[in-house]
């Protein structure tokens, strides 16, 4: 995994709160930047099964099907460079890349005297998920990376305007493998479920 700084921006307004985004990893190429926010929904319920519930009802997140998950992470990838004629044709030069990030989670607004059982299961359960969540903002960052090595090592086109082409070809599959990317690792994980991201958490299974 490529070292990212991740850097609170603000929260987005639809929701309900932002906290920072802390202890995330920094990259140590300037052409390569990252920037990302926290931002939170809020769900009520005392006890697990009217939490879930809420949690249902308030989540922003639904899978092609229709059935809802309660954690997402919006990415954009976005790049920019130069061209340097040549005496061989064209050269992209000084690429960057720059990678726009969105971790949205539930916050629990729990009732005066919260369950100590239902609390201790939400910490479990938002830690998986936040888990889950930086599986999704690795890949973004490893593909920002890639694509930046990419346009380094683009030869020369023959002229400007081909060169522009390659790159934003170069440009549009990157954002496409990683579009498949994360849908291959919800899919792997059931949006974080094998991470232990389930809420209420299944009953252990019963000894025969």
């Amino acid at each position: 995994m490529l070292p990212t700084l991740l850097l609170l921006t603000g929260c987005t307004p639809a929701l309900r709160s932002a906290v920072p985004l802390a202890a995330l990893p920094a990259a140590d190429d300037p052409a390569l930047t990252v920037t990302a926010e926290a931002a939170w929904y809020a769900a009520r319920g005392p006890t697990p099964e009217a939490l879930a519930r809420a949690l249902t009802r308030a989540t922003p997140y639904r899978d092609p099907d229709g059935a809802p998950f309660h954690a997402g992470t919006d990415w954009t990838l976005r790049w920019g460079w130069a061209t340097e004629p040549r005496a061989a044709g064209c050269q992209i030069v000084s690429p960057k890349v720059h990678v726009d990030l969105t971790l949205t989670l539930p916050l629990w607004r729990p009732p005066p005297e919260p369950d100590p059982d239902l609390a201790a299961a939400w910490q479990r359960y938002t830690a998986a998920l936040w888990e889950h969540e930086l599986g999704h903002v690795d890949r973004a960052v490893d593909a920002a990376d890639a694509l930046l090595h990419q346009l380094r090592a683009l030869p020369a086109g023959p002229d400007c305007l081909a060169a522009e082409r390659a790159a934003r070809a170069l440009a549009a599959d990157a954002v496409e493998l990683l579009r498949e990317e994360q849908r291959v690792y919800d899919a792997a994980t059931a949006h974080g479920t094998t991470q232990g991201a389930s809420f209420p958490a299944p009953p252990p299974p019963t000894l025969q």
